[in-house]
């Protein structure tokens, strides 16, 4: 999970988790072993959160096949299961009917899809084991 200032970012979107990221996309380019570990990391997350499961799978799946794109501070673009749309989501929250109708701090797939990635870009930059654990640690789920 990403720090917040002087304590681990709390829940699927801590203070600083969608602010602190300024990396370039996700690339699938180096096969199974993202793959591999983003199939691990919805299985923990489900294990912890079983009440999400389809969402996280389905977070999972935009996320491979329509993929996110960081477009300015603190703001994202996801795209829609049906590949006609993007949803953009700014400090954390998103512009899907979903998210709208549920309000803020609503687990939409498009949130968990941009928790997935940043969850994956972060061990891919320190190289490290996923835990799915810290992606859902506490009740905390509203950006800040």
């Amino acid at each position: 999970m990403f720090q917040s200032p002087g304590r681990r970012a709390r829940g699927l979107f801590g203070r600083q988790s969608l602010r602190r990221l300024n990396m370039g996309e996700l690339t699938v380019h180096e096969g199974n072993r993202t793959i591999n570990e983003l199939r691990e990391l919805v299985k923990r997350s489900s294990r912890s959160n079983p009440h999400l499961t389809s969402r996280l799978e389905k977070g999972a799946s935009l996320l491979l096949l329509r993929g996110i794109k960081h477009v300015g501070r603190g703001r994202y673009q996801v795209g829609s299961e049906d590949g006609l749309r993007n949803y953009d989501i700014v400090n954390g929250h998103c512009q899907c009917h979903d998210y709208v109708r549920h309000g803020r701090g609503h687990a939409c797939k498009h949130r968990l899809a941009l928790a997935l990635h940043m969850e994956l870009l972060e061990a891919s930059a320190s190289d490290s084991v996923l835990d799915g654990g810290n992606l859902f640690g506490s009740a905390e789920t509203s950006p800040g």
